[in-house]
């Protein structure tokens, strides 16, 4: 499975292709015999028909199948290395594949997201996955649209409209930039419990993608904003290392420090390496206007992405707390990546005494959860030990 490894910036007019392509796929659908494909699906599909929805009128679950099976069909298919329109199934590998419901759940998550999206045109997601109580599944949605993007687009009789892998692909980046990092998730455990969701223990292939993904994501968006602020910034465009700190700065906080992307957006941590970069570079920067250019140049983005940052806990009673993206820079992403910062920038860096303080009275009177301490090498560890457990 390939990584999310682009920023997709998805116009979100309805369009007529969509629509068209989407009654081709049921038209097409129609003539094929079902076999055992279409049983394997009905347990799934009453799960998820009997989750608590909000959805109203709308109701695709008499459609659903027609897009999911033609995606089982190529998973199934390529488990065994040919067709299986029959509903054959000897392989031990497709057997796994056919009782794992999650990864079916996560199939009919996308199929609704993609029925809604063509049918309206709106831009729907995590809305309606979350109104289907699929809302803490971020990671197995984001393998399903992988397979929704790579069977979809193998099928050569119905030609994938354009749209259609935009929005798939626009549904993995809001992924990896939010969906994925609630505590709780299917990605949460499958960190902490060596597997979670559709991802088994001891097989980090998942896990591993996902991550390059979340890398190559951040990378991005970090330069952009770098490259943003330095033109119209006089100090920053005087510094021709600034995208590359940055991007320094963001590439640790994923490797050394993944912990502090859960239960936040992916563009909080954007905005926080920014303003820390251009604070080791001596040049003064107000957090609004980091956040301006996040939202100008990703035009998916709100001011209120940038106003729900999750905080520490109240220690007496454990309450939980929010704040903006400056509580956050202060109160934990400061206090964990100044030292780095003052090794990398000995000579330019400035201590924050205000911030430390803060920082510093915080720490007394807030704590984190366990696993809010688990770094990316942690993590790394503790795979490789279910690894060997399974081997």
């Amino acid at each position: 499975m390939e990584s999310a490894s682009e920023e997709v910036t998805f116009d979100c007019s309805y369009g007529q292709d969509a629509q068209r392509w989407l009654s081709t796929v049921y038209a097409t659908m129609e003539k094929m015999p079902a076999g055992k494909l279409f049983a394997l699906l009905k347990p799934s599909i009453t799960v998820l028909a009997d989750q608590p929805s909000d959805l109203g009128p709308f109701t695709a679950f008499d459609s659903l199948p027609t897009t999911v099976r033609l995606v089982l069909q190529g998973l199934l298919s390529s488990a065994t290395g040919k067709h299986t329109r029959s509903g054959a199934i000897s392989d031990a590998r497709v057997a796994s594949l056919a009782s794992n419901q999650t990864l079916q759940l996560a199939l009919l998550t996308c199929a609704v997201e993609l029925t809604c999206y063509c049918t309206t045109g709106a831009a729907t997601f995590p809305d309606v996955t979350s109104r289907l109580g699929q809302h803490t599944a971020g990671l197995d949605i984001w393998e399903a649209a992988g397979h929704f993007l790579h069977y979809l687009a193998a099928e050569t009789t119905i030609p994938l409209a354009d749209s259609v892998s935009n929005y798939l692909l626009f549904m993995r980046m809001k992924v990896v930039e939010c969906a994925a990092w609630q505590t709780g998730s299917s990605l949460y455990e499958a960190i902490c419990e060596g597997g979670g969701g559709s991802c088994c223990p001891g097989n980090y292939a998942l896990l591993s993608s996902f991550l390059d993904g979340v890398n190559a994501l951040a990378r991005t968006r970090v330069w952009a904003v770098a490259a943003g602020l330095a033109a119209v910034s006089a100090g920053l465009s005087m510094i021709p290392a600034f995208g590359d700190d940055c991007v320094w700065l963001m590439n640790l906080v994923v490797q050394e420090h993944l912990d502090l992307l859960f239960d936040q957006h992916l563009s909080n941590m954007v905005a926080c390496c920014v303003y820390a970069t251009a604070r080791a570079h001596g040049v003064g920067l107000s957090f609004k206007k980091v956040t301006d250019t996040i939202i100008q140049t990703f035009p998916h983005h709100d001011m209120q992405d940038f106003k729900h940052a999750k905080l520490r806990a109240e220690s007496a009673t454990g309450e939980a707390r929010s704040g903006d993206t400056r509580q956050l820079y202060n109160e934990i992403f400061l206090p964990r990546l100044e030292s780095s910062l003052q090794d990398r920038f000995p000579s330019m860096y400035k201590h924050d005494a205000l911030a430390s303080e803060i920082a510093s009275k915080q720490a007394l009177g807030f704590k984190r959860a366990a696993l809010k301490n688990l770094s990316a090498t942690d993590m790394n560890t503790r795979l490789t030990r279910f690894g060997r457990m399974k081997s």
